[in-house]
């Protein structure tokens, strides 16, 4: 089907705010694609467990004061571990995995509107929405973390669906089983969305397909767990699943996530979204599935907003299925008011839906140069690279350790997974991690400590007052050199003297 000529007016104003963003998310992205420094405070640990699996050793393993495994699946290590051998040890080479990994995922979500509605228009709309969609999951299409890749899975799988429910072609169903099981061992997360999956295939292609499209699914991901728990002697269930459980949940969410997230951020493509199930109400089975789909994201992003550490990153899958069902009811609400025998109706509707859309696309504008670092950023980075580099002995960097090995120092563990451990399930092993970095920080086996703040080691329940360090500041403008999407930067030089801590110019 052709698009309507009656209708290309109503797509007019949606596409130039969507257009602007898209270029505008990708000025951005290339800005600082290949930035050498953070621009969100965990990259630097993942970075850390890349370049083990480079260097031969495991990605999952006993925890130490060098090294503690994160979290997270294995699947975003391992793939840009691969881009490392090719692009170099840093965190360009991860961030060149995420960005081709959303690339893919807009390209798949203007693919899927195209299979759903036929129409050239509503396809190009939908591929540049996703850049339009930047702000509002954080500005992290392009961060060295796994959620990219994650959410480019997940999308692949309703994307093998939507193939699926148009052209009823079993491939697909097998497609979208490989899929999914991209996305569980890329997050964990992705189990929350299993029975939502498993709902609408038996919508779209009967129970007896759902049972087997089940059984193949969780006997693979079954053989590959068992797989990773044997190589690993068990840690890796103990921290993707184990420890990743212990995770609090945070007071407000909800409501924050239904007003904030939701209300505030996307309103208009969650409307039509629900225009677009109601439309497929003429096949109850097929708006059966889209509702299943729908829940099942709404409940795991909101689920995972409300546990702790839960950032906008955490809303990327829902928004590119909100994208998809939000431009396929777009294209239906305005082929129905093709449809209106008055002119005037016509297209006032169209005129008006167009107009509805693109408010809530154009909300998607922020400033690019907030995203984007400086040179007096790059400058301050190079220049503290080059001052570890010069230092004498061991350094330990908690929340930005990779700093020391672009100094050709050690890694030590970052902060971020220690304190996860110290919290956790194993109260053992928590306590000997504990110990083995306060014997370290308290004994003067790093010569160099660098620390965001003051209170930095409270995990391990040592002061600020206790280490027998001599502080100096850092040679940067104070508003220089802070990830642009989260996170601190180091602000304490401290050099190990022997004696009570000495000289607190540092201390702001």
């Amino acid at each position: 089907m052709k698009d309507n000529k009656s209708v290309w007016i109503g797509y007019v104003l949606p596409l130039l705010p969507a257009a602007y963003l898209f270029f505008q998310c990708i000025y951005v992205i290339s800005s600082r694609i290949f930035y050498p420094y953070e621009i969100e405070w965990i990259e630097g640990g993942i970075l850390q467990g890349v370049l083990r699996i480079v260097d031969g050793q495991p990605l999952y393993g006993a925890p130490g004061p060098d090294y503690v495994p994160s979290l997270y699946a294995p699947l975003y290590f391992y793939v840009s571990s691969l881009s490392v051998l090719i692009f170099g040890n840093g965190l360009p080479a991860l961030r060149i995995v995420s960005f081709c990994a959303s690339l893919l995922t807009a390209i798949m979500v203007g693919t899927s509107v195209w299979q759903l509605t036929r129409s050239r228009l509503s396809a190009l709309l939908a591929f540049f929405c996703w850049g339009a969609l930047y702000r509002f999951s954080g500005s992290w299409y392009d961060l060295a973390r796994v959620d990219s890749l994650w959410a480019c899975c997940l999308v692949a799988a309703i994307t093998a669906l939507v193939f699926f429910s148009v052209q009823r072609r079993r491939c697909f169903l097998f497609m979208a089983v490989f899929a999914l099981l991209l996305a569980i061992f890329s997050k964990q997360t992705t189990l929350i969305l299993l029975p939502f999956f498993l709902v609408a295939v038996w919508c779209w292609a009967g129970f007896s397909e759902a049972l087997k499209f089940g059984l193949l699914l969780a006997v693979l991901a079954l053989a590959v767990a068992g797989v990773l728990q044997w190589q690993t002697g068990g840690y890796f269930y103990f921290y993707t699943m184990q420890m990743a459980g212990e995770h609090r949940f945070n007071q407000g969410i909800p409501l924050n996530f239904l007003h904030g997230d939701l209300m505030l951020g996307v309103p208009v493509y969650l409307l039509l979204s629900v225009v677009f199930v109601l439309y497929r109400l003429s096949v109850k089975r097929d708006a059966l599935a889209w509702l299943s789909l729908l829940s099942g994201f709404l409940l795991m992003s909101l689920l995972s907003r409300w546990y702790s550490g839960g950032f906008y990153n955490v809303l990327i899958p829902l928004h590119q299925l909100l994208l998809i069902m939000a431009v396929s009811g777009f294209y239906v609400l305005l082929e129905k008011a093709a449809a209106l025998k008055f002119a005037v109706l016509r297209y006032g509707l169209t005129i008006f839906l167009s107009v509805f859309f693109a408010l809530n696309i154009l909300h998607g504008w922020s400033d690019p140069s907030r995203q984007i670092p400086t040179v007096a950023d790059r400058a301050c980075g190079d220049a503290l690279v080059k001052r570890l580099a010069g230092a004498n002995g061991e350094i330990c960097i908690p929340r930005h350790s990779y700093l020391s090995f672009l100094a050709g120092k050690s890694f030590c563990a970052h902060e971020a997974f220690a304190v996860d451990l110290i919290h956790g399930s194993d109260p053992e092993l928590a306590v000997s991690i504990a110990t083995a970095m306060r014997d370290r920080l308290l004994g003067g086996h790093y010569n160099v400590l660098l620390l965001d703040t003051q209170a930095q080691f409270s995990a391990y329940n040592i002061g600020f007052d206790q280490l027998r360090y001599t502080a100096t500041d850092l040679d940067c403008p104070a508003d220089a050199f802070y990830p642009l999407v989260a996170g601190q930067r180091p602000l304490h030089w401290l050099e190990y003297n022997g004696e009570q801590m000495k000289d607190l110019r540092a201390v702001r």
